[in-house]
């Protein structure tokens, strides 16, 4: 088929998906829902059948300025149409190298990996895409997003080995492999004994507990709090209306859902690790990608929160940030928390400017990061990171928690000078 026709063929494809991301825009709208869609949960009575196609429905909608506001069909139009763009960069970039190429090696991959990245990374970017523009709006990442897409990535890395990042191995010929847990070094073999299915299932029972609305209040001592917290988790209806220190929104999952599908996991982790083989190590890679990822979003949460005595971000944060991890694994996880304060710096530096306000969505940020690691992981991965920073072995791990203790301190102090040197209060 003529290069052409399949670009063609992609950026159909591409802006049919586009579509997609825009009714999850807004139809995942719950705290400010708008009529300016064709799925609007308000209804409009305007609405034509060409409103449903691609591109040229939010060009038709143009008639409706006057009654939902000037310009309300620039940004979905201009979702679609990048949506339709991308898929065929994107390939593009695949068949050169860019997940695969480095300063030492180029190794293009076969055409049923091509094709298995381009879509399995696609649509990570869809999901990232939809989150990014919902936080912008309301503040809050939906459920539906994160936890549909953390699961589809476990289902995925066990399925379908081929679609994790690549990591290029040079000694004794240059060949493509799986990024694995233990990457750049050997694959170990302790995750395939018993340890490694205590681990996941140590790791679902935290995500578990997690996602499971709950109320944190310690100031009446550790026990009231733990009993209190249990309360909350499991007896709501009898509990008043607090203020909550530690709630993650559930909009759409219950209690018995989580916990049905805790137990759920718990049991398919089990068969998977009886099978064993590539399989197996593929999707613990993408349990302990979540676990770090999720995990190091809650505690900067939790620090952040304790030493400025205020909400730092939002448990949407950790569940997007839990989702990536499972998608990429906890190395790139790492690479993209790293490069998130980059994205977010001109943002919000230019929004102070324009609009005095201090306050950002972080969500749109570790999508930005999650999209440049990919886009760029043959760069990132082969030239810097796997030579530099990951080439530390578990030290690395030792020196995030000193990273994130020295944040504790410098955030504590921070809150001290500005309310007793300068009066004000957070």
């Amino acid at each position: 088929m003529p290069a052409v026709l399949i670009d063609f063929l992609l950026f159909a494809v591409g802006c049919s998906l586009g579509v997609v991301v825009n009714w999850a825009i807004y139809r995942l709208a719950y705290i400010n829902p708008r009529r300016n869609s064709p799925w609007s949960r308000l209804g409009n009575p305007n609405q034509r059948p060409l409103d449903f196609i691609p591109i040229v429905g939010w060009w038709s909608q143009r008639r409706l300025a006057a009654a939902l506001g000037r310009g309300f069909w620039i940004r979905p139009l201009v979702v679609e149409v990048s949506c339709g763009l991308a898929l065929p960069l994107f390939l593009r970039g695949i068949q050169s190298g860019i997940l695969t190429s480095g300063a030492a090696f180029a190794l293009p991959p076969s055409p049923t990996q091509q094709w298995i990245w381009l879509t399995f990374f696609f649509m990570l970017g869809l999901l990232l895409t939809a989150a990014t523009f919902i936080d912008f709006d309301e503040k809050t990442i939906p459920d539906e997003i994160t936890l549909s897409g953390t699961l589809f990535a476990l289902s995925i890395a066990y399925l379908v080995p081929l679609s994790r990042l690549p990591n290029v191995e040079a000694q004794g010929g240059i060949r493509i492999e799986t990024l694995h847990f233990a990457s750049p070094f050997g694959l170990p073999g302790w995750h395939r004994e018993t340890l490694g299915l205590v681990a996941v299932v140590v790791v679902i029972f935290i995500w578990m507990f997690a996602l499971l609305p709950k109320t944190i209040i310690w100031r009446r001592g550790i026990v009231r709090g733990l009993r209190w917290m249990w309360a909350s988790m499991w007896r709501r209806s009898r509990m008043r209306p607090v203020a909550s220190v530690e709630t993650p929104t559930i909009n759409v999952v219950d209690r018995k859902v989580i916990s049905g599908l805790g137990v759920l996991l718990i049991v398919l982790s089990v068969v998977a690790w009886t099978i064993g083989g590539d399989a197996w190590d593929n999707l613990f890679g993408a349990w302990m990608g979540l676990a770090f990822g999720g995990g190091l979003v809650w505690a900067v949460r939790i620090i952040a929160g304790g030493a400025l005595g205020k909400e730092a971000m939002g448990f949407g944060d950790v569940t997007l940030m839990a989702m990536i991890g499972a998608w990429l694994g906890w190395q790139p996880a790492l690479l993209v928390f790293a490069i998130a304060p980059f994205a977010a710096l001109f943002i919000a530096m230019a929004q102070l400017l324009a609009m005095r306000h201090t306050e950002i969505a972080f969500g749109p940020y570790l999508s930005v990061g999650a999209l440049v690691v990919v886009g760029f992981w043959g760069s990132i991965w082969h030239d810097w990171a796997r030579v530099s920073i990951f080439s530390l072995g578990p030290a690395i791990l030792v020196i995030t928690l000193v990273c994130l203790i020295l944040m504790a301190a410098m955030l504590g102090g921070w809150r001290v000078i500005r309310e007793r040197w300068f009066g004000v209060e957070y």
